[in-house]
């Protein structure tokens, strides 16, 4: 008995170190610049992203932009259009903003994976950019934009989803230049005007109020965190057999 427990927790051990370094294989992250994401489409100071703004990268499943502004175009107030969010939308990561116009990405902070994505999204479901603005009356003012791939000539082309093979570049760019001067994906607004825009000023979020914001799905390292908390307890299992 203590032999077959003992080639469990190794094999486990294998599968989970490969888990480990696999994980950085992909990332995504947003890079978007101090002057280029603001609050609305004024080219002013004051209109700048407020700091505190939540925002994340994750899925509506294999709706494409079109799709998504029809989904929410049916919402009548924050509480359905909450409601809306919470049954269709899955973070891959969130955070908040902490300077003022920047919501900054990279491989440290965002969330990193393989094959191996967040509970619930699939490898062809597409990328999309949720912002979350606290209004300070309990609702909170939204802004969502979608991967694109783009030509050289700056034209948007098809969305990309989180298929490993389709991200060029990990990073969708949310700046003035959305096309994207790394050759990776830019981004574009779903809809326009209540679920955010795009012009020269930069991105910019919509008129769309939610009563919820989003919420990060547990991410795989944080499995191998818990998958390793159970092998220091079977471990002291084993030597007490």
């Amino acid at each position: 008995m203590i032999n077959k427990i003992g080639t469990r927790l190794l094999t486990v051990t294998f599968a989970l170190g490969l888990m480990a370094q696999t994980l950085k294989a992909q990332y995504i992250g947003l890079d978007g610049n101090l002057e280029d994401i603001r609050n609305d489409n004024t080219s002013g100071n004051g209109s700048l992203l407020s700091t505190g703004t939540i925002f994340s990268v994750g899925s509506f499943g294999n709706r494409n932009a079109a799709q998504v502004d029809a989904l929410f175009s049916g919402a009548t107030d924050s509480a359905s259009f909450g409601s809306l969010l919470q049954a269709n939308y899955i973070s891959a990561f969130t955070q908040s903003t902490t300077t003022l116009g920047v919501a900054l990405g990279d491989n440290t902070s965002n969330y990193s994976y393989a094959a191996d994505l967040p509970g619930g999204i699939g490898a062809n479901d597409y990328v999309y950019a949720v912002f979350a603005q606290a209004t300070g009356s309990g609702d909170y003012r939204m802004g969502i934009f979608a991967a694109a791939t783009y030509n050289g000539l700056g034209v948007a082309g098809s969305q990309i989803r989180f298929n490993l093979t389709e991200l060029g570049s990990n990073l969708m760019n949310l700046s003035t230049d959305y096309a994207g001067t790394s050759g990776g994906p830019g981004a574009i607004a779903v809809g326009t005007g209540s679920l955010g825009g795009v012009s020269s000023n930069g991105f910019y979020l919509g008129t769309a109020l939610s009563n919820t914001a989003p919420v990060p799905e547990p991410s795989a390292a944080s499995l191998i965190i818990l998958g390793g908390t159970a092998l220091v307890a079977l471990r002291r299992l084993r030597k007490n057999v």
